[in-house]
């Protein structure tokens, strides 16, 4: 016989007698004397057999004894079920304990973190960054602010927040809070302002920290201090208050006896600085427009006396500069009027627009639109259509266009695909309804709610969807300039849209001081978070900071869908080695090591059998 088959054979019957003699003692307790005295039997001359190997092992010998004991052994009835319980739930424990303090696989639901990681990715998640947690809640065992990066992605639990359908079971059995991951972007005592699509600020002791905001590695992605205006509105039910939240914080205050306040940042609170007014708006929020494209019709109704004209017939709208509403009690609208710009679209503007697209991730079915994941029905009237484009489901970023195949894995479109055809219905369709493809968004009459479409000045150029749109020579440009500032010549309370500049004093450091007075703080044991899909994210603009206890641990890599993505995700990284991983595997090293002694230990020959002779 070879003797690497006769290894083979001889380490198959060990498995098989050691399996066979924990399936006996464990059901000894069950066995009648008469089974006991066979099992035993069996168990000795099996032992002998592999011990001198007379007579030698073949696959049938083995086969009769693994089925002889799985006959006699079997549990049955109630004590099979308390078996299968107990042993369950020595696995489940297990799994836990690792899932909750060292590392998990996840599973993303969606693209709130998009390009980076997109809906159906699945991640590793460490658990041992910064922490050392306690299982199912928000706490930490050991915690180290230090090793927590700006720029890098998080995971938190989202238990004792402010987000909605957060509850969750895991393993399907034990009731918990979901997590979220998002981009961890500032840590306590920082102070942020938003410019230019980018982030700058200081930490607590003052110091420069924009390099790590704003990191190379995550060079496209944008950053917008805001989802919609109105952010939330809170109307008490008699009419005599009304609050705006921003950052799931009151943001204005007003009440029916004239008073008003502002409660972020707190020098504005303290100064009473209507906003609008005054010349600089907190985070920099005075830098951003939302932004969406209107038709010829749609203009006259909303602006019939603005003389803009467009030979095409399309308008890119800007919304920006907000005011407190003179009716602030109506419940049907903001808190805030908005200032409007409008910017004629010829057709070569327009084809840049599209050429320039990203859209939530979408499904096509008989020129039916919607958005990947939502519930809404092909048959829905809310649904926008585009005939032309094949059934299946797409996305596009940066102008370039995807379909998606099996498991979530991408395939970049070639340009004659009819999903590139351009028009200008299809501009408004992808441009307007392009993140949550529903006709709730179509311009119509004056509506508070905007499509997540931005428009933002950085170094002189006009972005729109986190690209330059026009450059500071083009003469469209240079045209709105001069009539932004000629609306404001002949109306002084009009804010005109324009590049305010960066927090970057003439000598090319950062304006502190403007950043301290304007950028938003970071309180003590708080987080800042935020999706790296600015359009289509529920982060802190949405529930707030997340709290120190919360954090549970960073995703590494991507390990599906294979291709480009595959791998470590862009993100900051601290040191290999920490102290909670430390002392994690050290632990998971010395338990490895006595399990395997005693492993060894127990599968020696000759073995006891006394057990089944009582």
């Amino acid at each position: 016989m070879n003797p690497l088959y006769h290894f083979y054979l001889r380490q198959k019957a060990k498995k098989a007698y050691f399996q066979a003699l924990k399936m006996a003692k464990t059901t000894a307790s069950y066995l009648s004397l008469e089974d006991k005295a066979l099992i035993k039997s069996q168990l000795e001359s099996f032992q002998h057999q592999i011990l001198t190997q007379n007579p030698p092992l073949d696959w049938k010998t083995i086969s009769r004894f693994k089925n002889f004991h799985k006959e006699k052994l079997e549990l049955k009835g109630s004590k099979k079920w308390k078996h299968f319980f107990l042993t369950t739930s020595y696995a489940l424990l297990i799994a836990c304990a690792v899932r909750q303090m060292w590392f998990e696989l996840y599973k993303v639901p969606t693209g709130s973190m998009r390009p980076t990681i997109k809906e159906l990715d699945h991640l590793t998640v460490s658990k041992l960054n910064f922490s050392l947690n306690v299982p199912f809640t928000p706490k930490h065992f050991y915690f180290d602010p230090d090793l927590v990066k700006r720029s890098s992605i998080c995971v938190f639990t989202s238990e004792n927040m402010d987000v909605a359908d957060s509850d969750t079971r895991y393993f399907f059995l034990f009731p918990g809070k979901k997590l979220l991951v998002k981009r961890l972007i500032a840590k306590p005592g920082d102070t942020i302002y938003f410019y230019g699509g980018k982030i700058f600020g200081i930490d607590k002791n003052g110091h420069d920290i924009s390099s790590e905001l704003s990191a190379q590695n995550i060079s496209l992605i944008d950053h917008i201090p805001f989802i919609q205006w109105q952010g939330e509105k809170e109307t008490l039910s008699n009419l005599t208050s009304n609050t705006l939240y921003h950052m799931n914080s009151p943001f204005i205050s007003y009440d029916k006896s004239g008073s008003w306040d502002f409660t972020i940042p707190s020098h504005l609170r303290n100064e009473k600085a209507q906003f609008g007014q005054n010349p600089n708006a907190p985070w920099g929020l005075e830098n951003f427009a939302t932004a969406r494209v209107l038709n010829t019709r749609t203009k006259h109704k909303l602006y019939p006396s603005d003389p803009t004209f467009s030979s095409k017939g399309l308008y890119l709208e800007l919304r920006h500069n907000p005011q407190i509403s003179k009716d602030l009690f109506n419940q049907s609208s903001s808190p805030l009027a908005l200032q409007t710009s409008l910017i004629p679209l010829d057709e070569i503007l327009g084809k840049k627009l599209f050429k320039n697209l990203y859209t939530a991730r979408f499904e096509v079915k008989n020129g039916a639109l919607k958005r990947y994941g939502a519930s809404t029905p092909f048959t829905s009237k809310q649904l926008p259509h585009l005939h032309h484009i094949p059934d299946g489901t797409y996305e596009f970023y940066y102008g370039k266009a995807y379909q998606v195949v099996f498991g979530g894995t991408t395939k970049l479109l070639d340009q004659d695909h009819p999903i590139y055809r351009y028009s200008a219905t299809a501009l408004e369709v992808f441009f307007n309804l392009g993140i949550d493809f529903t006709s709730y968004f179509v311009p119509g009459d004056y509506q508070d709610i905007a499509p997540p479409r931005y428009s933002y000045f950085n170094r002189g150029e006009l972005y729109v969807m986190g690209l330059p749109f026009l450059s500071s020579s083009d003469p469209e440009l240079t045209s709105f300039i001069a009539q932004e500032k000629k609306k404001q010549l002949y109306n002084p309370s009009y804010k005109p849209f324009m590049d305010l500049g960066a927090p970057i004093n003439s000598d090319g450091s950062l304006d502190k001081e403007k950043i301290a007075r304007l950028g938003l703080k970071i309180p003590d044991k708080m987080y800042f978070v935020l999706g790296d899909n600015h359009a289509q994210s529920a982060d802190s603009r949405v529930f707030g900071f997340v709290p120190e206890n919360n954090l549970k641990g960073c995703p590494k890599v991507i390990f599906w869908p294979l291709g480009s993505r595959f791998g470590e995700l862009p993100q900051a990284t601290g040191p290999s080695v920490t102290l909670p991983r430390s002392l994690v595997w050290s632990a998971a090293w010395v338990i490895t090591i006595i399990w395997l002694k005693q492993k060894k230990k127990r599968e020696v020959f000759p073995q006891d059998l006394s057990l089944l002779d009582s």
